[in-house]
């Protein structure tokens, strides 16, 4: 994109990136859509909070160094942290978004 070889039409998330501003997100013209890709770090059912809440800490941290803030901008991420019931409902939603496309799409597996 940097170049001017490619001229993008939209991106997938529902806000613009601060990473491309100039592009608008496809929601603009679908109203509610949203595609973004997302990363996450998920421990096992039943570990104890206080390891959870160092374990977050330390991720949280971590994301907010330079070095891992300029890796995943230079791959196109933005970066960004939520607490475990934050992830629970984004899994929600999504599971519920993706599988009424799957259906819509009359998609067999």
């Amino acid at each position: 994109m940097k170049a001017g070889r490619v001229k993008p039409i939209g991106i997938t998330s529902l806000r613009r990136s601060a990473l491309a501003p100039e592009v608008p997100p496809i929601a603009d013209l679908v109203p509610g859509y949203s595609a973004a890709i997302w990363y996450g770090v998920f421990a096992p059912k039943g570990l104890p909070p206080e390891v959870a809440g160092v374990l977050r800490a330390a991720m949280a941290k971590a994301m907010q160094g330079p070095e891992v803030e300029e890796t995943l901008s230079a791959q196109g991420f933005e970066p960004f942290n939520l607490s475990g019931e934050q992830v629970r409902a984004l899994i929600t939603t999504e599971t519920a978004q993706w599988r009424q496309t799957v259906t819509n799409a009359n998609l067999k597996f």
